[in-house]
This record gives C-alpha cells, structure tokens and sequence, in this order.
C-alpha cells in the first residue's frame, strides 16, 4: 500500500477510535485538520482511494467524528471542499443540496450579523450558547482547554453534578486564554443541568 495512503489511514482509524470512546471528540480536532491537510494535498487521480467521490466520503466521515461547531472555519472549508468537489462530478444534486444546508449553517453561525438567540430558533437548537464561542480564539484555543480540563478531572466521578465542575474548569482554563465564556448554565437560566 502507498505510503501516503496508509497514514491517512492510520490517522483515519485513530479519528474513529476516539469519536467511539464517545463525549471527548475534542480528541479529534487537531488529528481531523491534519488528516485534511494530508488529502487535500493528494492530486484527485492520486489513487482509487482518495478520487473524488471516495473523497468526499472521507470528508464526511471525518467530519462525523467531531463536533463541527468546535472548528467552525476549518469545518467550512472541508464542506466547501466537498461541494466543489460534487459540483464536478455528474448527478449529484441531492448531495450538493444537503451540503449548501450544512454550509449555510456554518456560515450563519459564524456570522456575528446574527444573533445566538436567531441562529438556535433557525436550526432547532434549544439551548444558547455564549457568543464567544464562535470566535476565532475560541477555535483556536479549545483543542488545549479540553486537554487541559480532562487532565485535571481524569478522577472526577463523571456522575450527577459533574457539568458544574466541568464548566468551572473550563471557564477558568479559558480565562487564563483571555477568554470570557459563560456556561449554558448561564446562558440558560430556566433550564435544570445536572
């Protein structure tokens, strides 16, 4: 097997591995824009692996395992990626279309214009979220804030309660990054967390 190849696939089992361990697909976020990075390298007629409709298949499985909210800009980019890849290949119309939904979401939710409030009523999303979260720093920094958090509750009891501690933790290592995050607990008044 090529070379090239076989580490998009090594990358790729070790993507899907730690999106099976199931909550922590932080994990995932630098391994997801490497393996990117390494594909889009690839010329299309590199190998029967990695054309292009093989491609945009690795894309989305990719994609599936993280969560695209916590790499907005570069999550974009894959699913402008996808589209233009389909827009060059014949009868694919049902795919172009779900994708322009998944990238007019992105594109909204990156868009300040937009309120959090307008943007959860949009895409049926019950709960608000602080709007530093769609903030480039937030993008750039969350990767070491989760690494950080899990370090610091790997013996913290995962039972009832444990969001508040998570979230103290994480507001924390967020402030020590210049960041000013409010929890959903806070954003979120009327609803009970446990």
């Amino acid at each position: 097997m090529d070379e090239k190849i076989e580490e998009l696939l090594v990358l790729s089992k070790q993507i899907a591995d730690n999106a099976q361990q199931g909550s922590d697909l932080w994990r995932n976020l630098r391994l997801v824009k490497e393996v990117y990075e390494k594909l889009v390298s690839l010329p299309l007629d590199y190998n029967e692996e990695v054309n292009a409709p093989n491609r945009v298949e690795f894309i989305e499985n990719l994609l599936s395992c993280v969560n695209e909210l916590d790499m907005p800009r570069a999550s974009l980019r894959m699913r402008e990626y996808q589209k233009s890849i389909l827009e060059s290949l014949p009868s694919c119309k049902v795919e172009i279309k779900s994708i322009d939904g998944d990238i007019q979401l992105l594109r909204d939710y990156l868009n300040m214009k937009i309120s959090v409030k307008e943007w959860c009523q949009k895409y049926g999303r019950h709960l608000l979220f602080d709007d530093v979260e769609r903030s480039l720093k937030w993008e750039e920094n969350i990767f070491e804030v989760e690494q950080e958090i899990n370090k610091e509750l790997q013996n913290e009891p995962r039972g009832m309660g444990f969001c508040f501690v998570y979230w103290s933790k994480k507001r924390s290592a967020l402030l020590r990054r210049g960041i000013e995050w409010r929890s959903p607990r806070v954003m979120n008044p009327r609803v009970m967390f446990d």
